[in-house]
């Protein structure tokens, strides 16, 4: 499947919007997989409703390619309005004067962001770089855009002379938009995570139990899947369901 996974982002431009030009990459997720199944549930669900209406059924597909080829829509729809192709991720024309990964004292890596006007004056002012907003040639976001060659690195001079928990509590005390750079092995301790109902638990009867997120939906504050989920082993029901269905296992 990781494989098929692969094939579709080459074949559907997603790996080519994903690396740098001449260097395609498939991204992490298995995100064709996954949306591909949410969409047959949804269409399901539709079918479903829709065979209440009708009382008549439906033959539901979701393919993979189709998946792929909706998720690079945008760039689609971008060229063929206005006639350019979007570069690739890694070599996109920056629309905000800071959307970047800095480093901290530790080593660790922050991503920090300021897409408006209020946001670049609250980085300026949190990070102590008052000067920059007293600049005639920032004035504006594209003025601020085209100075990103000699204002980077006076931001980055701030970021890297602290450690990265004392960064953060720097960013949360000004409201600015930053975000921890974080292994997925590290989200079990993320304490959002750890909110009720944001793991579930299998205890899987064949096999070592494990932790996983939830699915992302609440109805009425609550999750719409319980903090425990057992996993059936393999042919744990068959005979219940044949039996029901009047056939020997």
């Amino acid at each position: 499947r990781a494989a098929m996974d692969e094939v579709v982002q080459m074949m559907a431009g997603m790996a080519y919007m994903t690396g740098p030009k001449g260097r395609p990459l498939r991204i992490v997720s298995s995100a064709n997989d996954i949306m591909g199944g949410l969409f047959a549930a949804y269409g399901v669900l539709g079918a479903l409703i829709q065979r209440g209406k009708t009382g008549q059924g439906a033959a539901v597909r979701s393919g993979l390619f189709e998946n792929c080829l909706l998720l690079v829509a945008q760039h689609m729809v971008q060229f063929d309005i206005e006639g350019e192709e979007s570069p690739p991720m890694p070599e996109r024309v920056f629309s905000w004067p800071i959307y970047d990964l800095f480093e901290t004292a530790d080593g660790r890596q922050i991503f920090v962001g300021a897409a408006t006007d209020g946001q670049w004056e609250k980085l300026c002012i949190g990070l102590g770089l008052e000067h920059l907003l007293a600049d005639d040639r920032l004035k504006t976001r594209p003025d601020q855009i085209r100075a990103r060659d000699w204002t980077l690195p006076q931001i980055a001079a701030v970021i890297v002379a602290r450690p990265f928990d004392e960064m953060v509590q720097v960013m949360e005390a000004n409201d600015l938009l930053f975000a921890p750079v974080s292994r997925p092995a590290e989200m079990y301790d993320d304490p959002h995570v750890n909110r009720p109902g944001g793991l579930f638990t299998s205890e899987c009867r064949d096999k070592k139990a494990f932790r996983a997120p939830a699915v992302p939906v609440e109805i009425d504050g609550r999750p719409i899947v319980s903090e425990s989920v057992t996993v059936p082993s393999v042919g744990e029901h068959t005979a219940e369901i044949l039996g029901a269905l009047k056939v020997q296992a």
